[in-house]
C-alpha cells in the first residue's frame, strides 16, 4: 500500500485488523486464527491475522512512515509511565475492542488537531482583517 500520510496508514491498519479474526496477540502475524497458529512474517501471503505492529509493517511501504505511526500510537497510550508503553505490550495485554478504541482515539485526535490549526489560522486572519477596519 502506498499511503501518503500517517492518518491514511492508521486508517488502513485499523481496517486490516478491525475484524477480531484478523487480529492476533503475541506474534506479528499468524497463519491461522488462534493463538496457537504458526507465526509468519507480517508481509507473508500466508498471514491471516496481525498484531498492531505486524499490521503497520504490512501496510507501510517505508520504515520512516512506520516509525511515525508507531510514535503517534505510543504518544496516546498510558502505562506505568504515561506515553511509555510499547505497542506490543499494549496489543498483547488488551482486548480487541481496546485496540480499536486506541486507533479511533489517535485518528480522532489527528482530526481535532487539524481543526484546531484551521480555526487558529482562520481566527488569526479575521483578527488581521478587523485591525484593517477604520475606527468609527
Amino acid at each position: 500500500m502506498t499511503s501518503t500520510t500517517p492518518k491514511e496508514v492508521l486508517i488502513a491498519v485499523r481496517e486490516l485488523i478491525s475484524d477480531p479474526k484478523r487480529w492476533t496477540q503475541n506474534a506479528y502475524a499468524r497463519k491461522g486464527q488462534d493463538k496457537f497458529s504458526m507465526s509468519v512474517h507480517p508481509e507473508s501471503k500466508e498471514a491471516t491475522c496481525w498484531c498492531m505492529t505486524g499490521a503497520i509493517i504490512k501496510v507501510c511501504d517505508d520504515s520512516s512512515m512506520e516509525a511515525q505511526v508507531i510514535d503517534l500510537l505510543q504518544e496516546s497510550m498510558t502505562g506505568p509511565i504515561p506515553g511509555v508503553m510499547l505497542i506490543a505490550i499494549f496489543n498483547d495485554n488488551h482486548t480487541h475492542d481496546e485496540v480499536m478504541a486506541l486507533f479511533d482515539k489517535v485518528i480522532g485526535n489527528m482530526d481535532l488537531t487539524l481543526l484546531q490549526k484551521m480555526l487558529k489560522w482562520t481566527s488569526g486572519k479575521w483578527l488581521s482583517l478587523l485591525n484593517l477596519l477604520p475606527n468609527r
